[in-house]
């Protein structure tokens, strides 16, 4: 159940996100696998190594590496908003625990998500170059039980950090659905890109209300591609995950969509070379 103490002050309703994986098939070398269930979850990354191999970690000293990480107890979300999540510093940092974002009661048992993130490694320990794709894809994405047809995907935002350790933090993409309406780039050309966060009443972008990334279809976020993955190279990756308050979807509604659930699944899928 949520706080509903903490509901009531930040004027959110309580909406129950599920994210799940699925396995891979063909070349897939590693899959990430994410399920954030109504009342207890768990985040599982696995590698099955193929023609390449690649081995995990939670640490970039990579002292404990591992074919699989998981998480369990993972609570239901709520809604928040992009401006009250923690920075890069914190967001993006290994040292950040992945249920800062989560509300407990005093005894420790979790009550609801405000986010979840998730840090990780990936390293290349075999003895070739590889390439890799990661896909965050959509594999289940359950309507409201009211008829409206209303989807938690409507306010569904996944932010992704990708990094080399050691270089200058590169700025982290913000994926969301495409709009219901017409929105407008800077230059004034007509867009169908989501705003990140409380859309301006011109609908035009700006500094303050800079547009999302569209998912690349109903079934799939986004494809991260590397190439030229060299043996002992390393990456690391943050996964952000919330749901929009600001979004005017929710903002229209006055019920939440109850009994609406979505699933994800990042996988990643390695060659050689």
């Amino acid at each position: 159940m949520v706080d509903l103490a903490y509901v009531k002050k930040r004027k959110r309703r309580k909406i129950v996100a599920i994210f799940g994986g699925v396995g891979t098939a063909g070349v897939a070398a590693m899959s990430v696998l994410a399920f954030l269930g109504r009342f207890v979850g768990s985040f599982t990354v696995s590698v099955t190594n193929g023609e390449v191999a690649l081995t995990l970690s939670e640490k970039a000293s990579f002292e404990r590496t591992t074919s699989m990480l998981r998480i369990d107890e993972l609570a239901p979300y709520g809604e928040t908003t992009f401006p009250a999540l923690p920075d890069a510093e914190v967001l993006d940092n290994e040292d950040t625990p992945y249920d800062t974002g989560m509300r407990k009661k005093a005894d420790g048992t979790y009550v609801s998500t405000d986010y979840f993130k998730y840090t990780f490694y990936i390293k290349n320990v075999g003895a070739s170059v590889s390439s890799y794709n990661l896909n965050v894809n959509i594999s289940e994405n359950k309507e409201a039980d009211d008829g409206s047809g209303r989807t938690l995907l409507d306010t569904l935002r996944v932010m992704i950090y990708e990094n080399t350790p050691g270089t200058p933090r590169v700025d982290p993409v913000v994926y969301a659905k495409p709009a219901a309406e017409v929105n407008y780039l800077r230059d004034g050309t007509k867009t169908n890109r989501e705003f990140i966060f409380d859309e301006p009443f011109n609908k035009t972008e700006d500094d303050e209300h800079p547009l999302a990334t569209n998912f690349v279809s109903t079934e799939r976020v986004c494809t991260l591609r590397t190439q030229g993955f060299k043996v002992g190279d390393v990456k690391r990756y943050t996964i952000v995950t919330w749901l929009e308050g600001s979004d005017k979807q929710s903002l229209e509604d006055t019920e939440p969509p109850h009994g609406a659930t979505v699933k994800l699944g990042v996988e990643v899928g390695a060659n050689a070379g």
